[in-house]
């Protein structure tokens, strides 16, 4: 991704990109882990907020697919 203030994503893009579900994503907007703005209806998400948000998670180990693997402890 290419930070730009100006680019926006929809919950289910967000979740796409991050192999979750689009719940996952809405509860991550709910507890304040993920910033994201009401447009009327419309929930979207700005690629800087984004990337802030993946900032942690940057570097860990990943299987085939690029989705975090889980800890299994």
């Amino acid at each position: 991704m290419n930070t730009n203030a100006n680019n926006f994503y929809t919950v289910e893009e967000v979740a796409s990109l991050l192999k979750v579900h689009p719940n996952t994503v809405r509860g991550w907007i709910r507890q304040g882990k993920l910033n994201a703005i009401k447009i009327n209806t419309l929930t979207r998400i700005r690629e800087a907020d984004l990337e802030i948000f993946m900032k942690p998670f940057k570097g860990r180990a990943s299987d085939k697919t690029g989705a975090a693997t889980r800890y299994k402890g």
